[in-house]
């Protein structure tokens, strides 16, 4: 958090002020701008001149408010970050029912007294860090929550920039149980609505693992997916770029220079994952004979500086196919070539879901046992 002076300052005065820190993230946050809101100024008899009355007259409450409706109604839209002038005085606006030039005072005052909005360039605001964004953002959910509001949540959660918002609501959220469930089913959906999706990930699940014993509920499960779709990639790109540099040295041998070194690079990588990686952390264990044909593979690959290029156009295409028949043999990747790149992303989006969903049962204090327990049990359950 402490990567700009704001924040750095910021924790320090928390630690002024209470001696201590707080255990949970939100109530350091909430802590930190409370004293910027005016609570270390109370305490010290400094009384800040607002320019507009309508400001002045606002409670701590109510300026909570609008900072939470200013960040939720930006973080909504593509571009999450910065406001024009004309854009950030309509939000202000419309929260507290004034006029343009009224609110143009207002943000004024929010940005002279608090340092939490500021003008990054000639009439282009943003939050000061987005830390705070993402922080007001969580609690005008938390402040406005309900049935009708949970939309927010199917429509976000596999959207990356959402994640520390979502993780800040589930640390505050009271009663979060049937909303968990809720997340649980719609991840799970992605893949179930797919035949050819559920079936692989049920192959990968249970052909991989029924003999070994490493599936023992869906942290597990999640786990090794994860692991063992990152390997995939890893191939994948082996394999792509093993394919490109071929059709380079036939149509413009002066762009294949690079390939050479990104194909070595990937099955460097590819090996880590297989070898030390995937058994470490999920308990797959990998054939001795898959081990065997990839380092047979890799050791009739000439080094970059030996006439990498000379080789590679004479002996490439067996070498890439020959990996393309081991990979299918060994890791069922048959399947996974077909898949379109619509399905592939939706493998991305279930498996970071998931994960984001179990994060979220950590930080929270709300979660009851029983459905904590139906969730790791029976995540990604196909």
């Amino acid at each position: 958090m402490a990567v700009t002076p704001i924040l750095l300052s910021l924790i320090c005065w928390i630690y002024s002020d209470s001696g201590d820190f707080p255990e949970k993230r939100h109530k350091l946050y909430e802590h930190g701008l409370d004293l910027l809101l005016g609570t270390w100024d109370e305490r010290r008899g400094i009384d800040r001149e607002a320019k507009n009355q309508i400001y002045k007259s606002l409670s701590k409450t109510k300026k909570k408010s609008l900072l939470n409706f200013i960040a939720f109604s930006k973080f909504q839209e593509k571009q999450r970050l910065l406001f024009d002038l004309d854009e950030i005085c309509a939000i202000i606006a419309q929260f507290l029912d004034i006029d343009f030039e009224d609110a143009h005072e207002v943000l004024s005052d929010i940005e002279s007294q608090h340092g939490i909005i500021i003008e990054r360039a000639q009439e282009i605001y943003s939050f000061s860090h987005l830390t705070f964004q993402e922080f007001f953002a969580a609690k005008s959910i938390i402040e406005k929550f309900s049935s009708d509001s949970q939309h927010i949540f199917y429509q976000h959660f596999g959207d990356r920039d959402w994640r520390e918002v979502f993780l800040l609501v589930f640390s505050m959220l009271k009663k979060p149980d049937e909303l968990l469930m809720s997340l649980k089913e719609a991840i799970d959906s992605q893949i179930l609505n797919d035949l050819k999706l559920r079936g692989l990930l049920a192959y990968l699940c249970r052909s991989e693992s029924q003999d070994q014993g490493i599936r023992k509920g869906g942290i597990l499960r999640l786990n090794y997916l994860d692991l063992l779709f990152g390997t995939i990639l890893n191939f994948q790109s082996i394999y792509d770029t093993g394919f490109s540099l071929s059709q380079s040295l036939a149509d413009h041998p002066d762009k294949a220079f690079s390939l050479d070194y990104g194909l070595l690079n990937s099955l460097d990588l590819a090996f880590v994952r297989i070898r030390e990686k995937l058994p470490g952390s999920s308990g797959f264990q990998v054939g001795k004979e898959f081990i065997s044909s990839l380092e047979k593979l890799k050791s009739l690959l000439p080094q970059p500086d030996k006439d990498f290029l000379g080789w590679w156009h004479d002996n490439g295409h067996d070498w890439n196919q020959n990996l393309k028949e081991t990979l299918d043999k060994h890791m069922g990747m048959s399947q996974y070539w077909q898949l379109t790149h619509q399905q592939k992303d939706i493998i991305s989006t279930c498996l970071y879901s998931s994960q984001l969903l179990l994060n979220c049962i950590k930080i929270s204090d709300f979660v009851s046992p029983k459905v904590q327990a139906i969730i790791e049990d029976n995540l990604l359950d196909f």
